[in-house]
């Protein structure tokens, strides 16, 4: 159905410019750089033009590295810069005075397929606000590398310029922990470690020959601590497990306690990180000889961006995975 709806538009060639609105999101910078990845992939498959992409606020969440109104401002200047500079993106300022604006929570195949008559048949221009379109591009995946070199060519150019790492990286993403289901999902974020340990322990001997190091990304504290959100932010916790209106716990898997009598046993390096940037992070995992990722949008756009190494992919996610990938319960 995706397939002849991509074939019907752009027999249509219609006017249409997708638009990340990024003034109707406040969630994690992984979740959010995801979101602007399926628009772009929809633009390159529908053959549309796309505005300029900008990250304008966060989520800052327990043990991310910025705490405070003004270092978030940097940081996300910093990421819009590095990620966002293709010239393949139109003006959205230069643009806006002459289209047509529609805005969609959602963008839908549907409501592309009408849009792009309406198009065609007013002769109009039109720019399409929404926060992602995810039901379009998880029926497509296998096409992200292709819209990934389209529209990331300066961000690919310096990962090649590094050598690839000889790392096993493994993000372990539990939120809140305790294997909360958070709203509007309906199974845990949190995977077991005990399912990553059966991973590791079953890749063969010739792939974990190439293995230097074990590293993790997590966001489970050392210890469960109590968090306190900054003020501005208090609201964007509402409904999450272990909020009481002011502070919401952060329980403590000891995931690394696991990981690294492994790691001491294959006689590798072994290393973790919990306070380091998501632009690090996801350059680490696209360089990775092995990646683990979690059900977190952060370690998916890892492997999106992972063109060589082994990505393996938990079930039950709900994002579709890579033909490539492989799946572990």
């Amino acid at each position: 159905m995706v397939w002849l709806g991509i074939l019907f538009v752009k027999s249509v060639r219609p006017n249409l410019v997708l638009a990340y609105d990024a003034n109707k999101v406040r969630d994690g910078v992984g979740a959010q750089f995801h979101r602007i990845l399926s628009l772009c992939l929809a633009s390159f498959l529908f053959n549309l033009k796309m505005a300029h992409p900008r990250i304008e606020n966060i989520t800052i969440h327990p043990l991310d590295p910025i705490q405070d109104p003004v270092s978030l401002q940097s940081y996300l200047r910093d990421w819009n810069e590095r990620l966002f500079s293709s010239n393949e993106y139109i003006d959205q300022a230069m643009e806006i005075k002459s289209y047509r604006n529609e805005y969609f929570a959602s963008l839908k195949l549907r409501s592309l397929i009408i849009l792009s008559i309406k198009s065609k048949l007013s002769k109009s221009s039109i720019i399409i606000h929404t926060k992602e379109a995810h039901s379009i591009s998880d029926y497509c995946v296998d096409d992200y590398r292709a819209a990934i070199h389209f529209y990331f060519k300066e961000f690919l150019t310096f990962l090649n310029s590094r050598h690839n790492s000889s790392e096993l990286i493994v993000h372990y993403r539990q939120g809140s922990g305790g294997f909360a289901i958070h709203p509007g999902q309906k199974i845990p974020r949190q995977m077991s470690i005990e399912s990553v340990i059966n991973v590791i322990e079953n890749i063969s001997s010739e792939s974990m020959a190439r293995i230097v190091s074990i590293r993790l990304f997590t966001d489970s504290p050392r210890e469960t601590f109590r968090y306190i959100p900054i003020q501005s932010q208090l609201h964007l916790w509402k409904d999450m497990p272990g909020f009481d209106g002011k502070t919401v716990v952060n329980e403590s898997s000891g995931v690394e306690k696991h990981l690294f009598p492994i790691a001491e046993r294959k006689n590798l390096l072994f290393a973790v990180d919990r306070e380091i940037d998501a632009f690090q992070m996801i350059t680490a995992m696209a360089r990775a000889e092995i990646l683990i990722i979690s059900r977190s949008s952060l370690s998916y756009v890892g492997g999106l961006f992972n063109s060589s190494g082994t990505v393996f992919y938990p079930n039950g996610f709900w994002h579709t995975k890579l033909k490539r990938w492989r799946v572990y319960d």
